[in-house]
């Protein structure tokens, strides 16, 4: 059986594009056909003394189990030059998050799904909303959409990019 699997993707050091593309040219490698949201460049929000970032989400299914997907997550991440962060929340050359694996719920030291932090990020889910927006949350029983409509989201910095290079994958 395949699994419903949404990842979100950033980047703010160097060529915040080309990171971004690099992480999908890998990530379609493993998991084959990505349906990927548009970019945005949105504002940091925990650690504020940096550039901005480009986000986006990917969905894809897949037959690996969740574990699997987050190895693949950070061996892409590795690849491409990024280790643990100096700074929580702080500059990266790319940042992968499982955000959704189908409608599972798991929490370990390891892995929390769905994303722990999802739910209070604009960088999350105005591309997720690109995607699905009607997906459920499993845990608060809301759709993307009505999770977006939270003032603390509508008021956060995330602004669709018009850059053509996402198309390049």
């Amino acid at each position: 059986m395949k699994n419903d699997v949404y990842l979100s993707l950033g980047s703010n050091i160097k060529d915040r594009f080309e990171n971004i593309n690099q992480a999908l040219f890998f990530l379609e490698k493993k998991f084959c056909r990505l349906k990927v949201s548009g970019f945005y460049n949105t504002a940091p929000t925990d650690y504020k003394d940096q550039d901005f970032f480009i986000n986006c989400c990917v969905f894809f299914k897949t037959e690996y189990d969740p574990f699997e997907v987050f190895k693949i997550i950070k061996e892409t991440e590795q690849a491409m030059g990024q280790f643990e962060k100096e700074i929580r929340f702080g500059p990266r050359i790319i940042d992968i998050d499982l955000i959704f694996f189908s409608d599972l719920i798991i929490e370990t030291d390891e892995l929390t799904i769905p994303h722990k932090r999802l739910h209070k990020r604009g960088f999350v889910l105005y591309p997720l909303m690109d995607i699905n927006k009607e997906l459920v949350h499993p845990v608060l029983k809301k759709s993307i959409k009505e999770l977006a409509l939270d003032k603390n989201i509508v008021n956060q910095l995330v602004q669709k990019t018009e850059d053509k290079k996402q198309n390049e994958i």
